[in-house]
C-alpha cells in the first residue's frame, strides 16, 4: 500500500525522462474514444486521498510538471478518523506481531461507537509498545475537505471513489448510494460539479455496475 517518498520520486523522474506523453485523465479518455492516443501514452492515477498525497506526492508531480488524478474516498474524512484497518495492520507489523489477526482487531474497534474508536486504536498501539508518531503525522488519515480543495487548486484532478470504500464486486447494490454520497461531499469540498470519472476500489468490479454508472453520468 505504501512506498518511501524517495521511491515515488525516482519512479516519476524515470517516467519524465522516458519521454512518454503523460496526459490528464479527461484528455486521455476523450482521445481513447477517438482512437487518437499518442504512442505509449500514460495517465497517473492515485487512490483514496491519503494526507501523504498532498505532503509528499503532489510536490513531486508539480516539480516534474506531471498531471495526475486522485480518486478520493470520503467517509473517513467526514469522521476525522485514521483508516482503522490500515493503521491496525501497520501497528501489528511494526511490533513484529504476525500472530495478531488484523481483521479481527479491526472488527473489534469498528464495532465500537464512533467516538470511542480512536481511543481504542491508540490503546491497541500502546499495548504493542508502538509510539504515536503515526498519529501525529497523520500517516493513516485522508485529506480534509480544505486539503482536497488546496490540491485541486494546485492542479491535482479530483474524481470519484466509493464513499465508504465498499468493494463493488461484493456489494454492487450499494454503488448508487456510494456514488451519491461521495459526489455530494466532493462537490461541496471543491466547489465544482465537474466530477464524472470513477475508480473501482481494489479492482472489485461487477457487470451490473456499468448501467448504474451510466445513470449517474459517469
Amino acid at each position: 500500500t505504501f512506498i518511501e517518498p524517495e521511491q515515488f520520486e525516482a519512479r516519476m523522474a524515470r517516467l519524465k525522462r522516458s519521454g512518454r506523453p503523460v496526459l490528464p485523465l479527461g484528455e486521455a479518455v476523450e482521445r481513447l474514444e477517438h482512437n487518437d492516443l499518442p504512442d505509449a501514452a500514460v495517465v497517473i492515477t492515485i487512490d483514496d486521498g491519503w494526507v501523504s498525497t498532498l505532503t509528499h506526492m503532489l510536490p513531486v508531480l508539480e516539480a516534474l510538471e506531471l498531471p495526475a488524478t486522485l480518486y478520493a474516498t470520503s467517509w473517513y474524512v467526514q469522521h476525522r478518523l485514521p483508516v482503522i484497518n490500515v493503521a491496525v495492520d501497520y501497528l501489528r507489523s511494526a511490533a513484529g506481531r504476525g500472530d495478531i489477526d488484523p481483521g479481527s482487531e479491526t472488527r473489534k474497534i469498528e464495532a465500537l461507537p464512533m467516538d470511542e474508536r480512536l481511543a481504542a486504536l491508540r490503546a491497541f498501539g500502546a499495548g504493542l509498545g508502538i509510539g504515536e508518531k503515526w498519529l501525529e503525522n497523520r500517516q493513516f488519515e485522508l485529506m480534509t475537505a480544505d486539503e482536497l480543495a488546496e490540491a485541486r487548486a494546485r492542479g491535482l484532478d479530483i474524481q470519484l471513489h466509493p464513499h465508504r470504500h465498499v468493494e463493488i464486486g461484493q456489494n454492487v447494490s450499494a454503488l448508487p448510494q456510494e456514488l451519491a454520497e461521495n459526489r455530494a461531499y466532493l462537490v461541496e469540498a471543491l466547489g465544482t460539479s465537474g466530477i464524472d470519472h470513477f475508480c473501482f476500489p481494489s479492482g472489485s468490479f461487477h457487470p451490473d455496475a456499468r448501467a448504474m454508472l451510466v445513470r449517474a453520468g459517469i
